[in-house]
């Protein structure tokens, strides 16, 4: 989309000292594609996002080492609980309409373990269920990697 209409984002595209749309963009591109990994073909990739790398590539240096650094902090556990409770609800959150209700599941780089140490057990929980009731979901599911 940004491709065809490339003529208004040229200002946002432009190459700079500071990092421009491009590098916005292409963190999602290569982050969620594991950087083209090749068995994740058609399961989390495919040619729309290798001719959208393509395209962010005129435009800021999102190759493997772009992908390597964001790859090592999304993973990084330390950092993520920098994120506090509910930027960590937030970060990598997917929504459920279910025939019973809607089902809301975040996924967190530290174990539930790691979360309640680091937050205590009060805080998680007056977090977790401040979420549940701002999204309006009747079930909340953590899952850590």
């Amino acid at each position: 989309m940004y491709k065809e209409d490339q003529a208004l984002f040229a200002d946002d595209l432009a190459q700079s000292e500071t990092p421009n749309l491009a590098y916005l963009m292409g963190a999602a591109v290569v982050l969620d594609s594991y950087f083209f990994k090749e068995e994740l073909r058609a399961k989390k990739w495919t040619d729309e996002d290798t001719l959208a790398h393509e395209f962010l590539m005129q435009y800021a240096d999102v190759g493997r080492d772009y992908w390597s650094v964001l790859n090592k902090q999304k993973f990084d556990v330390q950092e993520g609980l920098k994120l506090g409770l509910k930027g960590i609800f937030i970060r990598d959150f997917k929504q459920y309409d279910l025939e019973s209700g809607l089902m809301g599941v975040s996924v967190s780089t530290g174990t539930i373990a790691t979360l309640l140490s680091h937050f205590g057990t009060e805080a998680f929980g007056a977090a977790c269920k401040a979420y549940v009731l701002e999204k309006k979901l009747g079930l909340f599911v953590m899952m850590a990697i």
